[in-house]
This record gives structure tokens, sequence and C-alpha cells, in this order.
């Protein structure tokens, strides 16, 4: 889901939930200058509430996850004073899960209070947290050497200027418990560092190392050697070779999530592609987007028919390659190996045809894929229709992107939305050239659309008006570059349907 959705739902939830605990003399405040954004709403309320912390002695009968938002709040907003009261007020010796991530104002002086309140936290979320320190990451490793199980301080320590100074994360190899572990995007995470965190580490079961560039062969001969159990491993964005990966495929058997998402330095040779999905037969979710440099025209066919030799992928459910150079032809092995896929990602592989859509659409694909992207491809789209409903057979698709599709035919669209998308949420038809006759269908054919994006298609107001009506469950619209859509017919839509969020030629997108 969109970030906006997930705010408005989130937003009700906490105006309904945060008037409970606020006098009554600032909800009557509140309610006067109520938002039409439901965000707005839960921040207000959030607002009101930190304004009147200091008349509670007790919150402990508020649920954990609020006196979380609470905190959260305050710890995110720089204006709202921080003291000892608080963290004992919202927090208790029983917590034990803890999410600060995006929260500027943790320091090592919180994390010291947090220590000393809730000594039991069991996981850890610190991602983001531009003030965090080496001090603080060894003071965690020391109180919750026995409890810790899953610790994310991603995107860290951006302070950290000496290199030298990189001994309090190796600190993280006393959390004998640990078993998920991110360090994405820390800088100067390296080879050494990896090696003296990894061998005390035998637990884990998910690994994170996004946005890692210091890793060398050393680092993946650890994790390969240690991390037998290693179930989900991140390495995209890092500078990993083939014959790393096949170091980590053989050591680590039982991965079922994997990413190498636009690791440059591989070549696809040693057929180091082509053996992920034979030596890791439980995997689910693959990640081998923009792997430009693959110059080997058979990777693919070799990974697909590997599999296929030895009985198939049937775990396999979200398979990502955007900007690869994968075959039509590698297609029709594609769906023979992976029957049961639910997400597949296909976005500007320029090497695709029309012939692509009609073996997806013919095969038992069909009946099993919920996401599917063909962004930025090339074809007319002559067999989209295939997609849609079929011989009373409805496809389970929830989202479905055509956005920028070079030479698409608006026919062939037309067609799509005829047949039936009966189970679609999310559909992006951004620059596909369809105009208002595609409304009746949508109407009666996809009434769960939650998000839908007519950028830069030739559509007008009026028959646009009648369909927002009509989809009362659409919450995210996209108009950009919709000249025939004049701001008055906007504001008539936002007047319509006041949870929808319109992006447009005429006002900056809604922040919800």
């Amino acid at each position: 889901r969109s970030v906006q959705q997930v705010r408005a739902r989130a937003g009700t939830r906490m105006w309904n939930a945060l008037n409970i605990y606020i006098p009554e003399e600032d909800a009557k405040r509140s309610t006067q200058v109520r938002s039409d954004k439901t965000y707005t709403l839960a921040k207000l309320a959030t607002m009101r509430l930190v304004h009147c912390l200091d008349q509670y002695k007790d919150l402990s009968h508020m649920p954990l996850f609020m006196r979380q938002d609470l905190l959260r709040f305050i710890v995110s907003d720089t204006r709202n004073p921080l003291t000892l009261l608080t963290l004992k007020l919202l927090l208790d010796p029983n917590t034990t899960t803890l999410d600060l991530s995006y929260c500027p104002k943790v320091n090592f002086e919180m994390i010291t209070q947090i220590c000393d309140i809730c000594p039991n936290i069991e996981v850890l979320i610190l991602s983001s947290c531009m003030s965090l320190r080496e001090d603080s990451i060894r003071l965690i490793c020391e109180r919750y050497a026995h409890s810790l199980v899953h610790l994310d301080v991603g995107r860290c320590l951006k302070g950290l200027v000496d290199k030298s100074k990189h001994a309090p994360l190796s600190d993280i190899g006393k959390l004998k418990r640990l078993l998920v572990l991110s360090l994405r995007a820390l800088p100067h995470m390296n080879t050494a560092l990896v090696n003296s965190i990894i061998p005390s580490c035998t637990s884990l079961r998910a690994l994170n190392l996004y946005n890692c560039p210091g890793l060398m062969t050393s680092a993946m001969q650890a994790i390969a050697q240690h991390l037998p159990l290693l179930e989900v491993l991140d390495l995209g964005h890092t500078l990993v070779s083939d014959h790393d990966v096949d170091l980590i495929t053989s050591g680590c058997p039982l991965l079922h999530q994997f990413s190498l998402n636009n690791c440059t330095a591989l070549r696809g040779e040693n057929h180091s592609i082509s053996t992920f999905l034979s030596r890791c037969p439980n995997m689910k979710h693959l990640d081998l987007g923009m792997l430009t440099e693959i110059q080997d025209a058979l990777c693919y066919q070799r990974l697909f028919a590997g599999s296929i030799q030895r009985g198939g992928s049937p775990h396999l459910q979200s398979l990502i390659l955007p900007y690869s150079n994968i075959l039509t032809e590698d297609i029709a092995l594609l769906v023979q190996a992976c029957p049961n896929l639910n997400v597949l990602d296909i976005s500007f592989c320029s090497r695709l045809t029309d012939e692509a859509i009609r073996t997806i659409a013919l095969s038992p694909l069909h009946a099993s894929l919920r996401v599917l992207h063909l962004r930025g491809v090339t074809l007319s789209g002559e067999y989209l229709p295939l997609l849609g409903r079929r011989n009373g057979a409805n496809p389970p698709l929830e989202n479905l992107s055509l956005g920028n599709i070079n030479e698409i035919d608006p026919r062939y669209v037309r067609d799509l939305i005829h047949a039936g998308l009966p189970d679609i949420r999310n559909l992006n038809m951004r620059m596909a050239g369809v105009g208002d006759e595609i409304f009746p269908d949508l109407v009666n054919n996809s009434p769960r659309l939650v998000s839908l994006s007519l950028s830069a298609n030739p559509v007008t107001g009026l028959p646009l008006i009648d369909a927002v009506r009509q989809l009362s469950r659409l919450e995210e619209l996209d108009l950009r570059n919709c000249k025939q859509v004049t701001a008055d017919e906007v504001d008539r839509m936002r007047e319509l349907n006041r949870k929808l969020s319109i992006y447009s030629s005429f006002t900056a997108p809604d922040r919800c």
C-alpha cells in the first residue's frame, strides 16, 4: 500500500482512540479545527495529548502501540521536550518491543534511560536515528546481551568520521540470542567488521547488508561458514561477485528470501545466477533487479531450466526482474518452473515482446498472480485482455502496472478493463492513451479499486467526477499532466470523497 493509504487508515484509528485520553476542553478545541486529512487529525490529537501528559500519573491502561506512537511523536519533533518522567510514563519494565526509527533526538542519554526503564527489550529498531553514536551501540549490546533478538541500526552513525572507531559495532557479536540484524547503509561497514560480528551470531535468521559497498569475499565466506540457518539475506547495492554468490548459496541452503538488487559487479559467470533455485529449494522471494551488467543471454534460461530439472520451484512467490536481459523465450520456462508466483516484476525488460504476455496469461500464473509490473516494456498490448476475466474465471490480480509502456495500443487496454479485473486495487495506466470511454467498465468491473493512475491520459473532468462518485473505495488518484481536467473539477472530486488524495498539475501532492 502507498504511504498515504497506510497513514490515512492509521490516522483514523489514532484519532478515535486518542480522543479517549484527551481532557474534555482540549478535545472540544481539537474538534473545532478538524482537518479533512485523517493523519493530520491523529497528529493533532497526539499534540493535544502530549501537552496534557503532565496531568497523568499512569498510562498503563493505554495500549502499548499508542504509547509508543506518542513516544515516537515526541522524539521526532524537536519542539517537544523529552524528560525522564515522560519516558517512565510511556514505557514500563514489561516493554519488549520498541521502534524509534527516524527519530533525531535518540542519543546516548535517551538510550541510557531506556535501558534503565526497560530491561527486557527483545526487538529494538533504531534505523535512521542520525544522533545515534558508537557509545549507544556499545551500551545496547551490554545491557541486552541476553534478551535482544532483533536489532536494526541501519542508516545510523552518520557522524562517524574516524574509521578506526568501529569497535562498538563488533560488540554486536555479544548478542547471543540475536535472530534478526539490520546493518543497512552503515558508513564504513567493511569486511573486518562483518568478520568480527558474524562468527558470534550463529543463530541469525535474517541479515540486511544493503548498500554496504565495503564488503569483500572474506565477508561472504564468513556468512556462508557461520550462518547455515540464515533464511533472509539482503546484499543489494553491494559489490558482491559471482564467486561470492556461489559461496552464499552453497553455505546457506535454507535461504527463502534473497536480494541482489543493483549488484553491478555480477556478471552471471560460472553459472552463479543459474544455481539459485536448485541450491535453495525453499526460495520464496528472489530479487534480481537492476543486474544490468549480465550479458549472458542464456543466464535466465539456465536458471529456470535447472529448476525444472529438479522438480521446479513451487515455493517461489515473488520474482523481481526489472531492467534485466530476460528474453521472451525465458518466460515460457519461468511459468513452468514457478507455477505459484504471486508477484512478478518485469518492468523495463527491453527484450520482451507481446508473446511474453500471452505466455503468462495462458499459464497457471493467471490463477496465482496478484502483482504484475509491466512498466516501460515495449509491446502493443495485443494479449493484455487475456489477463482479465476469462471463461468465467476471475484473475486474482490486485496490483497491475501498465505505465509508460512503449508503443502500446489503447484499444487493448480498454479491452482489458472491459474483460474485468474484479479484485484489482492498484491500477497504473500512466501514458496508456485511454480516455473517458473506460470509466463505465472501470466502475462496473473493478469496484475494489483503491489507487488509480491516469497520468498523462486524455480524460476529461465530468466523466471522471462521476467515476469518483461511484468508486467509493478510491483513496489515491494521479491526474498529473491530464490537461483536460480543470482545478475546479479536481476540487469537486475532493468534495465528493474526503479521504481521496489527488495528485494533479494544479497543486502539490496531498500530504496525508
